[in-house]
């Protein structure tokens, strides 16, 4: 596996910024330099509309951020955030939402939901699931569910919730998402050359599922035993990425289940590619993916 030159120019960008792994940082910290890392995400997109909303759950507000390329948009993403369910937001994943609302030509609702640890698991996921139903019931057209990293692993988990609520889901987009808490095991220090390690993903999950790390619930998808009759699945990841095993062992289980899943690999990418084109611009290849993805499921 060679890494891109594109990736590589980034990983010196941030070496000659000092950055240190997030799991040193603390959350806080890790919070800012994600932030932060908006800088690499290139020049803003112009989109037909942006506007900022909520969804009234029981007991709170959860804002959310509807991105439109134009007046009719054919289908409904509803995207989640990266930022190992502690760092992240909507503003963070502006620049991603925009380029995917004008690739694909879908509405794009991005969801900002409760952070951890804050608010541990189920928490996040509750929040997204809300934003699920209401749409479902507000909308008509079709409806995906879309995430990176975490928001992956998130996006991951409402097409269980979906399958189990009958809730009509059009296909499922997950880019490198994080989806087994085994993966933290291990040398912490595997993965950092390439940007994420394995003791990254022991922060984060930690942070996540406290004491559960075994996962429980819907928390990580790759340990739900039953993956029959999920929506059709579009699962990207980046070649060189602690993720990547798992990403792929997913796939042979969706396979395994009959259920329709398409694997791209983009290859020398690294993870968080999504949120930086503008270091990285070959990433954006990932966009064909997607609206290629949507197009044969709305076909």
């Amino acid at each position: 596996m060679a890494i891109h030159p594109d990736a590589q120019a980034l990983l010196d960008r941030y070496e000659s910024l000092g950055a240190k792994p997030l799991r040193d940082l603390g959350v806080i910290r890790a919070r800012a330099a994600v932030a932060t890392s908006v800088e690499f995400a290139g020049p803003k997109e112009k989109v037909d509309s942006i506007v900022d909303d909520v969804i009234e759950a029981h007991d709170r507000a959860i804002p959310i951020r509807r991105y439109r390329s134009s007046p009719e948009p054919k289908a409904t993403i509803l995207y989640l955030h990266g930022g190992g369910w502690v760092a992240g937001d909507v503003a963070t994943a502006d620049p991603a939402c925009r380029a995917l609302a004008n690739a694909s030509n879908c509405e794009v609702v991005s969801v900002e939901y409760r952070r951890s640890p804050e608010t541990r698991y189920p928490g996040p996921l509750e929040d997204a699931a809300c934003v699920l139903r209401t749409i479902t019931t507000s909308s008509k057209g079709p409806l995906f569910v879309a995430g990176d990293s975490a928001g992956g692993g998130l996006a991951a988990s409402l097409a269980f919730i979906a399958r189990d609520e009958s809730i009509p889901l059009t296909g499922q987009i997950l880019l490198y998402p994080a989806i087994d808490p085994q993966t933290s095991f291990g040398d912490p220090d595997a993965g950092q050359t390439s940007g994420l390690s394995r003791g990254d993903m022991a922060f984060f999950w930690n942070n996540y599922l406290g004491d559960a790390m075994q996962g429980q619930g819907y928390a990580a998808p790759l340990l739900i035993e039953d993956v029959s009759g999920l929506a059709p699945a579009l699962i990207i990841s980046a070649e060189i990425d602690i993720l990547r095993d798992e990403n792929e062992r997913y796939v042979v289980k969706l396979g395994d289940a009959g259920c329709s899943v398409i694997h791209v690999i983009a290859a020398g990418m690294i993870h968080g590619f999504f949120w930086q084109f503008g270091a990285v611009p070959t990433a954006r290849r990932c966009l064909t993916s997607i609206s290629e993805f949507i197009d044969t499921r709305l076909s």
